[in-house]
Parts: structure tokens; sequence; C-alpha cells
């Protein structure tokens, strides 16, 4: 009898679900057996991660302070991460969790394209590897909670062969997948925004849909014409936000930050800003400063260019990453950041922003920008007007702005919520998690 292909395993998915089969067929040629973990029902809940991409840190940071909150609630539960960044140990240690490697990707920024980094592979057979690594994990690991933060079915579909494991072998692990506020503009390809039946479809491959996000500031079940089957799924946390001080100094310093996520984009930019701020030292003052972020997915060739740039100026210091960006953010007097997640952790402030929206092949940030413009003291730029305007001259007017304390009415206790949700779900599998007051 031939074997029908099941709703999850629909015929785009089959080659690679097949694919990964190979090591069956194996053990009942020559009887290699693959040893598997038993869990015994007493020991303590297994929460699995995943957040890959090859631009930016927000799908890792989101997972990590969930993991983070998780720990602290219910120290027992066994946390794993599977992810291709490279960059855990430049996060802190207390965000760090256990975690498998992937091999990943590497972007060219000019030709908006990604190829295997240090593999001599096609793209395809890199997901192949890293799609067997994954269901791997996941046949070992057993989790009980599997929580994904990313777009549907993973980066290049590499979810979908676990994701299609754990429904057939393991129906009672419950499959989280969790979104950004808006994961693509309305009208751009979406996996979650084709047809109704093509919709409802790829939604079986998870019980529930979180949205880091508020559903005041984008409702994506409206945005995207969800049926009903996928609504009843959805659960808004709030944004995912760090813990840091929310009280202003008295006094402004002529701090700036300007962060620029991953490092997309970081290099023209970054000199941009720190010219800027130079010529701007000399018109107001030697109190001015910047703290300077391209990311650490920048390359070193242009790190330490933009280093000999600033050697003469202490006063403008440059890091790639830190793990207290947030508290160095949060007592900012001017922000410079892309369009992307960072600007959640002030946009409930009075510290003056300037938005940078990345050119990309989506929208998204661009659609982001536009909604938070709507706020007092924030403007939106682009590479376009990089090339037409001065940037010192907007910096100047917002340094010197009269203050608003923005009142967005958003939520900003994803953390809690997430974490307080994956609990739920680790103890009580079968009940909907609550999404405690949002």
């Amino acid at each position: 009898m031939t074997k029908q292909a099941t709703p999850k395993e629909d015929a785009a998915t089959m080659p690679l679900a097949n694919s990964l089969q190979h090591p069956l067929r194996l053990r009942r040629l020559f009887g290699v057996k693959t040893p598997t973990p038993r869990f015994e029902n007493s020991d303590a809940p297994r929460l699995l991660l995943y957040a890959a991409s090859n631009i930016g840190l927000g799908h890792l940071l989101r997972v990590l302070r969930i993991a983070q909150r998780v720990r602290q609630l219910r120290p027992e539960v066994n946390i794993l991460l599977l992810t291709d960044n490279p960059h855990l140990s430049d996060l802190g240690p207390e965000l760090a969790v256990p975690a498998i490697l992937l091999p990943g990707f590497t972007f060219d920024t000019d030709s908006f394209s990604e190829t295997p980094r240090s593999l001599r592979k096609k793209n395809s057979q890199l997901r192949d590897i890293r799609a067997a690594l994954i269901q791997t994990t996941v046949a070992a690991f057993q989790p009980h909670v599997f929580l994904m933060d990313t777009n549907p079915h993973g980066k290049r579909n590499e979810l979908q062969p676990a994701l299609c494991h754990l429904a057939r072998r393991s129906p009672s692990t419950r499959r989280v997948l969790q979104m950004r506020d808006i994961p693509f503009p309305p009208g751009e390809n979406f996996r979650l925004s084709a047809s109704p039946k093509r919709i409802t479809e790829d939604s079986k491959l998870y019980d529930y849909l979180f949205v880091a996000g508020d559903s005041q500031f984008f409702d994506l079940a409206t945005e995207y014409n969800w049926p009903d089957p996928v609504k009843r799924k959805l659960l808004y946390l709030g944004f995912i936000t760090p813990e840091t001080e929310k009280t202003q100094p008295a006094t402004r310093s002529g701090s700036i930050v300007a962060s620029f996520g991953g490092g997309w984009e970081a290099e023209p930019l970054a000199s941009k800003v720190a010219q800027a701020c130079l010529r701007l030292k000399e018109q107001i003052g030697d109190n001015l400063s910047l703290d300077l972020y391209p990311g650490p997915a920048l390359q070193k060739e242009a790190f330490h260019k933009l280093e000999n740039l600033l050697v003469d100026h202490p006063d403008i210091r440059i890091r790639q990453f830190s793990a207290d960006f947030p508290q160095v953010l949060a007592r900012a007097d001017l922000a410079i950041l892309q369009a992307g997640s960072t600007v959640f952790q002030i946009l409930e402030s009075p510290i003056p922003i300037i938005l940078y929206a990345r050119d990309f092949k989506t929208q998204e940030q661009q659609y982001r920008a536009a909604r938070i413009r709507q706020f007092p003291n924030i403007e939106t730029i682009d590479a376009d007007w990089l090339e037409n305007n001065d940037l010192d001259a907007l910096m100047r007017n917002m340094l010197l702005a009269e203050r608003t304390t923005r009142k967005t009415r958003f939520a900003y206790d994803g953390v809690n919520r997430a974490a307080k949700s994956l609990i739920q779900l680790l103890d009580s599998p079968n009940t909907r998690p609550e999404t405690h007051g949002l």
C-alpha cells in the first residue's frame, strides 16, 4: 500500500523529511542503533528553545530573556537551546544556557544572499544538515515544550521534519511558535498570510502562536485575516524587553547611544553617526558623548576602521555589543536605533529617538517605523535620507528639544508573560495558558 502524505507532510516537505529517514534504514540493514535517553515521569520538565538568524540578535535575545525568567521561577526546569548564532558568549553569563550550535550561514549585505559559513556545501545541503541535527536533538531531548522564535517552520523550513516527528511520535509535546510584533507587513509574502485553508494547514504544526507584541500596535489576526482555528491559538505576550532602571537622570549629560542591531548596514551608518557627533562636539560643547554599538556581526576589518577613526576621541566609545547595553540605553539623552525590537526598550520614556529603517528585501522595519513615529520626539530616516540631509543638525535639534514622556498603553511585560505561560504548559499541557490580563 502506498503511504499517503499527511496534512503535516505535504509535497513541499516530503523530500526533506524522507531524506532524514536514512539512519533508520541503516539500522535495519546493519543493526546500527542510536542510543535514546530514557526519562522517568519524575524527571524535571524539559524546555527546548530554537532561535536562528544570521542577521540580528532579536530572536536570540527574546528566548534567552525568557529562559532566564523561567529559571528564576522554576530552577529545576531543564532548558536546551538550538541556535546558529556564534555570539552567545557576548551576551553575559546571566543569559547563558546549554546550547547546541548549528552550522550557520553568512549573509552578504550587497547581494542579499547567504552562503554556508566555513563549509563547502550548497545552501540546500546545509539546510538538510541543520534539519537532521534539529530532528535528532528533538528526538533525544524529548521536550515537554518546544518554543521556536522564528518565522513559521524555521529558517528555510528546517523545523518541519522535527515538527512532523513531534506530531506523530510525541503529541503531548506543546509546540509554540513565537513571532515578533510585525513578522511581515500585510501584502508581503508571509507563510501565515495566504489563503485561509493554507494558513490553517500551516498552523497545524503548532499548538500555540505567541506574539512578542501588543495587539494595539499590530493585530496579526486582523491584518492577516486569520481564520477562527488560528485565532484560537493566538496569545499576545506584550513586548519582550530587559529589566532596567526606568528613572531618567535629573539633568541631561549629552549622552548619545547608537545601536544597529546585529550589524546590518552598520559600517556606513556608524561612520556617519560618529562624524556627526564629532561636529556636534564643536558646536554645543565637549560634554557630548557617544556610545556606539555597531553589532557583533560587523566584520573585524570594518570595526577596526571605525576604531581608528575614533582613536583620539575618548568620549566616543565603540563596542560591537555589550551585556550592559540596556542600562546604557536607558540613561541616554538621544538614541539612534535600527527600527527593530530594540526601540521598545525605551518607547515608554522621554528619550528622543532617531529610527533608521534598514534596506532589506522586506519592508518590515519601514512599516514598524511609520507606526512608531506617531509618538512624540521620534524621527525616522533611511539610506536615501542620509544622502540628502544633515544628520548632525537633526541630532542637535533632538538633543535640545523639550522632553515629553511617551504614553503608549502597550504591554511591556512579555518576558514574565511568556515564562509563566511556558511554565503553565510544562505543568498542565492540556490547559490553555493565560495571558495574565493582556
